[in-house]
């Protein structure tokens, strides 16, 4: 309940900051262009400064990408705890041989999140990142929706801890690893402390709330499915993140074509 509270506290702090805003000295300016240069797209309501945002999509961006990244951690940190007795009760393993399976979800990141990372940083030097990072989001998403599937769906005898553990692992490293690098791009400079604590306090909501949903199921499997969902309303929210970051490049296309026009 403490960690939620923070959480909602952050939350919350979120709602003052166009007020704060509003009330901050005005940055000057820009020089006006030269008439008919086609640049008179800039006075318009979308390119409009809202708060720390340069404009309504990027800060519908930003709250996209909050959303989504309190949902992954919804569906991954209460698996940390909830695992091993799960794995103890299916498969009839020691508590402690099912905690040291449980390494695979949080130790693969220790090998998988490097390289994961230098394709992402390839990504951002060619200025694919965002879109194509989004996209790649929803994409490890739907593969932790999978290994919450394979946990639930298969006998005991049919398949061992280690394959779902093993899916999962990947599936973590890839989300957790995509999910912080778009952060950089999807957070102002001018207000980056301000948007990384309010994402920081978002990703203690679902992890404090949720637990408690899954005490009250009524089996380990429809408990399980909880955190499944919780990964498969991120990897939409994620999709829905994609879609406004290529409608946002498409604008800026467009008026990036416009101000290169010659004067009529």
């Amino acid at each position: 309940w403490l960690s939620c509270s923070f959480g909602l506290s952050g939350l919350a702090a979120a709602l003052f900051v166009p007020a704060l805003e509003r009330r901050a000295p005005a940055p000057p300016a820009p020089a006006a262009s030269p008439a008919g240069t086609g640049s008179g797209s800039g006075g318009d309501s979308e390119s409009a400064n809202i708060g720390c945002f340069a404009d309504r999509a990027s800060l519908t961006a930003f709250g996209l990408y909050v959303v989504t990244a309190a949902l992954v951690y919804s569906s991954i940190v209460p698996f940390w705890f909830y695992g091993g007795a799960f794995i103890r009760d299916k498969w009839g393993y020691s508590l402690q041989a099912a905690d040291a399976l449980m390494l695979f979800p949080e130790g693969s990141m220790v090998f998988l999140s490097p390289p994961i990372g230098l394709v992402m940083d390839k990504l951002l030097r060619s200025g694919r990142f965002l879109v194509v990072g989004a996209w790649a989001l929803m994409s490890s998403l739907v593969v932790v929706v999978a290994g919450f599937v394979l946990l639930i769906a298969f006998p005991a005898a049919a398949l061992p801890p280690v394959v779902p553990l093993a899916v999962l692992g990947f599936a973590y490293a890839a989300s957790n690893t995509v999910l912080w690098s778009l952060s950089s791009g999807l957070v102002p400079a001018t207000c980056y402390a301000l948007g990384g604590g309010i994402i920081g306090s978002s990703l203690n909501i679902g992890p404090t709330l949720l637990p408690m949903v899954m005490a009250a199921a009524r089996s380990e499997a429809r408990a399980i499915s909880l955190l499944a969902g919780a990964a498969g309303a991120s990897s939409l929210g994620s999709m829905l993140l994609a879609l406004s970051l290529r409608a946002r490049a498409g604008r800026a296309g467009r008026a990036a074509l416009l101000d290169d026009a010659p004067p009529l």
